[in-house]
């Protein structure tokens, strides 16, 4: 329980923490175009590389360590409950916050790539055309995959899907009763299949992927934000 309940709730504010990057990117590269300030700040003292690369850490690097104080502090709250009320291990907690800390900020880099990349395409309203592209596509493609039977995959699921998907090789309730196993050490070796499942989940070739894929997005937008022109 929990491991369940810090696990859930820092899931929710990874979410808020998701979706508040989406806007934060659109205002660090788009904000001096809306204020009329561009020109003024690109004067300053500093080459583009240090604008650029002090943007992208505000971006994603201080949103990866505020979420990670956030849901600390509401992990270590939780757990001490859980330990008062029910005398539950706090070690379980805190497995529960490092595993999904590190799942949604592998995840906030990925999603920052993207944004960063629609704002620096358009200087407004990069959100509402990044999630119109994105509904078009996925669109497209089931429209396509069934009207020809065709197995096209989806650049949304491959970037946002499948990073807590834990692998289903825990032993069924049945059979563990059949070896005559009580029900502690069911909780037990479900608990350890869990949390071993999730660092599978987390490190393996498809996160690599994501995060690779990412980078060349990070890229891009730089590459497209140095070009375009100042007002």
């Amino acid at each position: 329980g929990l491991y369940m309940a810090v696990l859930v709730a820092t899931m929710v504010i990874g979410l808020v923490s998701l979706i508040s990057v989406i806007g934060l990117a659109d205002n660090v590269l788009n904000g001096d175009f809306k204020h009329r300030c561009e020109i003024l700040h690109f004067s300053q003292p500093a080459s583009f590389g240090k604008i650029a690369f002090s943007k992208y850490l505000f971006t994603t690097l201080g949103a990866i360590l505020l979420l990670g104080a956030v849901t600390l502090f509401n992990g270590l709250v939780i757990s001490g409950l859980f330990g008062v009320l029910f005398q539950a291990q706090i070690q379980f907690g805190l497995v529960a916050w490092l595993q999904t800390w590190i799942v949604v900020s592998l995840q906030l880099i990925v999603v920052a790539s993207v944004v960063w990349l629609f704002a620096a395409l358009f200087k407004q309203r990069s959100a509402q055309v990044m999630m119109l592209t994105f509904l078009v596509i996925e669109v497209s493609i089931n429209l396509l995959n069934r009207a020809y039977g065709w197995q096209i995959p989806s650049p949304l699921r491959f970037l946002l899907g499948g990073t807590l998907h834990i692998n289903q090789s825990t032993m069924a309730a049945q059979d563990l009763a059949a070896s005559g196993k009580d029900a502690m050490s069911l909780i037990i070796s479900q608990m350890d299949n869990l949390i071993s499942g999730l660092w599978q989940a987390i490190f393996n070739l498809k996160m690599l992927l994501k995060l690779a894929v990412s980078a060349v997005l990070t890229l891009g937008g730089v590459f497209i934000y140095k070009r375009r022109e100042l007002v």
